[in-house]
This record gives C-alpha cells, structure tokens and sequence, in this order.
C-alpha cells in the first residue's frame, strides 16, 4: 500500500464504534481499490468509503478509532509510491498543508508508510 495522509474532515460521532472490540484483531488493508473499504489500517483507520480518486492517489473516509473522528486518508497509487521523486514531493506537500491554518482547509495529521 502507499502512503496516507490523514487531514481531519467534519467530526461526526460513530455509535457503532462504541460497541466494537478495539482490541480484537483487525484486518490490514492491503491495496488502493475499493478493496480497503471495510479494512482498519494499524487497529486504529477504519477505511468506510472512497471519496474520490485522481491520477496519483484515491482519498477516502475513514474513521479514527482513537480520535472517534471521521478523517480523509490519501492513499497513493502503489507504483507511484515507489519512485523517490514522487515521494519527495509528496512529504514537501505534507510540510507546506502541515504549516496551513484556515477553515477551509483540511487539517495534515499524519503520513503512514506500510
């Protein structure tokens, strides 16, 4: 899998998660496809729907088990994760929305490399 960037969307209260094991085992998502919806990424992203997709990488709406928020996950293509150049623009695109406060823009968290 590629890697994500999760910047904080609207927080919403999951009453599902509530009721769910945090400690069971969770199934790692393994791909960019529709395939990780359902899937928890590390015990803690719970990957619930694509929001859209581009030609470097699909965003979906996962939920944060340890925020108990709803966060968008970008997920790169895993062949463009590969290439040295591509990941450096990458993190420098993480920096500068790092830096960026304003209502309008999502807030940067995190990147996960698996």
């Amino acid at each position: 899998m590629g890697h994500q960037r999760q910047p904080e969307m609207e927080p919403e209260h999951d009453p599902e998660s509530e009721d769910a094991d945090e400690s069971a085992p969770q199934p790692r998502a393994t791909g960019t496809g529709a395939g990780l919806i359902g899937q928890t990424l590390q015990g803690r992203y719970r990957f619930d729907e694509l929001v859209g997709e581009g030609t470097f990488a699909r965003v979906f709406k996962v939920y944060d088990l340890h925020r108990r928020a709803y966060l968008a996950a970008k997920v790169l293509r895993s062949d463009i994760a590969q290439e040295p150049a591509f990941l450096a623009r990458f993190r420098r695109e993480a920096a500068v929305l790092a830096r960026l406060q304003h209502p309008h823009i999502v807030r940067y968290y995190d990147i996960i490399e698996s």
